[in-house]
């Protein structure tokens, strides 16, 4: 046995889209928080204040959530190892052993219709969706077409490696 199939094999999603989009976000919510700022402070008053000042505070709090999903997308990867897959996404890790892993499937390849989470976007499709027909689908994926299935006893991941192919023939070696 070589050491390369003793290595792990690690797979990143694609982040190039992901990137700008968040990057955007970030640059849009904090040029509308500055505008809202300088119009409480030069011609805001009475109920239009309360209103500017509490469109400040949501937009303060919205931009540590698209500073942690784009650094979560920056830092994410998947890793096959000999024991099992290795999911990294941000401050989040999750272990999968290989013998919990009942089968892997490309989605617009499986026959099976699934729904994006509530809150998925390209770069950050994460969260946990309910099927009907596979149950809970929890999603750690950044491109939608590059969806991955990997059903195991308790639910199915949806991962979007760069190269899919590349990655199921990893899986199945």
């Amino acid at each position: 046995m070589s050491s390369k199939d003793q290595d792990p094999q690690i797979f990143y999603p694609d982040r190039k889209q992901g990137i700008f989009l968040h990057g955007f976000l970030l640059v849009f919510l904090v040029l509308i928080m500055l505008a809202a700022l300088w119009a409480a402070t030069q011609w805001a008053e009475g109920s239009i204040f309360v209103f500017i000042m509490f469109l400040i505070v949501i937009l303060t709090a919205l931009i540590p959530f698209v500073l942690y999903r784009g650094y979560a997308l920056i830092n994410a990867r998947y890793i096959l190892e000999r024991n099992g897959l290795r999911i990294r996404w941000g401050l989040r890790t999750e272990d999968i052993p290989l013998d919990e892993i009942k089968w892997l499937r490309r989605a617009n390849e499986s026959g099976y219709s699934i729904q994006l989470p509530v809150l998925g976007w390209s770069g950050a499709i994460l969260g946990e969706k309910q099927s009907e027909s596979l149950g809970p689908i929890e999603y750690i994926a950044a491109d939608l077409e590059k969806i991955i299935l990997v059903a195991t006893n308790i639910k199915i991941y949806a991962i979007s490696p760069q190269n899919p192919r590349e990655f199921e023939f990893a899986f199945k070696r």
